[in-house]
């Protein structure tokens, strides 16, 4: 395993991180080599291990590193409430230590950029060209949250809490690492991860989860990046879906095992450049050359229908200055939990 103790940036002020336990471990792995394979200023890749050790295979690091990047393979870093709160549908307890993943790297690296291991980046992303703001983070918007698609009262609910209606999706984040340590974040995020498992401050019923308590955390405090550097499979067969720069396969089905009806001529393609260019095996399952996926969107018309005019007005709302979200005061938010 290689060590990511005490070692100053490699390739700049910028690190990629993910974290991943052994069910998921080849699934990450075609996650990171998305980025890597596409993104041309050199960065420092690292892959957390929760639970398993396992090094990647001769190839894949021969991939990622001639192209200019650092690679760290080391255990997950322990986070204690992890072991302490209830663990929501779809979730594991491996989702709540990205927090820890963040504070690890915070102490060597200006920004930190995490992505789940169900994401699949479809071109460069370009981090060296999204660092350098001032808030907290930068993340896009969840799709079926902010929208009010998973609760009709989440604007109320905001509204009536007082927390930022901005809520944005935990699976592609860019963290401002000194003020993640300046304003003690993980310190504000356990107590508002602890406040949630009671109430939640977005959702009329919520499950267990550690996005809330970011949002919380951060308190509106977050540059929003436009749509298509997350854009969640919710909005599976839109042009945004379509076009999306990163694709994130959030929910139980995944972008592994390949699924017709799920699995588009653009997916297909990504993952077989990175099966010849890694040695990682494709990945089983079945591909029709998109009839099936056509079919599947002629079935879905009216949620694609309505999650295309969502999008529109978000990405409207986003090109424009003076509607763009700003952060709440910096008051209670950044001292104690909500509520």
């Amino acid at each position: 395993m290689t060590s990511t103790a005490h070692h100053g940036p490699r390739n700049g002020p910028v690190a990629v991180a993910y974290v991943t336990d052994a069910n998921y471990h080849e699934m990450t792995l075609f996650a990171l080599a998305s980025v890597a394979l596409a993104h041309g200023a050199p960065v420092d890749f690292f892959l957390f291990q929760h639970g398993y050790q396992s090094e990647v295979p001769p190839r894949f690091r021969q991939a990622v590193e001639s192209r200019g990047h650092g690679l760290a393979v080391a255990p997950a870093p322990g986070y204690a409430p992890a072991n302490e709160v209830t663990i929501g549908k779809h979730l594991t307890s491996t989702t709540y230590l990205r927090v820890a993943v963040i504070e690890q790297l915070a102490r060597h690296y200006a920004y930190i950029a995490y992505l789940d291991g169900d994401t699949l980046a479809f071109g460069d992303l370009h981090l060296e060209h999204i660092v350098g703001f001032e808030e907290s983070a930068a993340a896009c918007l969840d799709l079926s949250v902010s929208t009010g698609f998973d609760d009709p009262a989440f604007a109320l609910n905001c509204n009536r809490n007082g927390v930022s209606p901005d809520f944005f999706n935990a699976g592609v984040m860019v963290i401002n690492g000194a003020k993640w340590l300046r304003t003690r974040a993980l310190d504000r995020f356990t107590r508002n991860l602890f406040a949630h498992s009671h109430a939640c401050a977005y959702m009329s019923e919520c499950v267990p989860n550690d996005q809330c308590a970011l949002n919380l955390t951060f308190g509106g405090d977050c540059r929003m990046l436009p749509v298509r550097y997350n854009v969640q499979k919710s909005a599976l067969h839109t042009k945004a879906w379509s076009t999306a720069l990163v694709r994130h396969y959030t929910g139980r089905v995944k972008f592994m095992p390949m699924r017709s009806w799920r699995c588009d001529r653009r997916e297909y393609a990504l993952l077989r450049r990175i099966s010849a260019e890694t040695a990682l095996p494709l990945p089983a399952g079945t591909f029709d050359y998109g009839v099936s996926y056509f079919l599947n969107a002629i079935r879905r018309h009216r949620t694609v229908r309505r999650y295309e005019t969502a999008i529109g007005v978000i990405e409207n709302r986003l090109a424009t200055p003076a509607s763009r979200p700003t952060p709440l005061p910096q008051g209670r938010m950044e001292t104690e939990p909500w509520p």
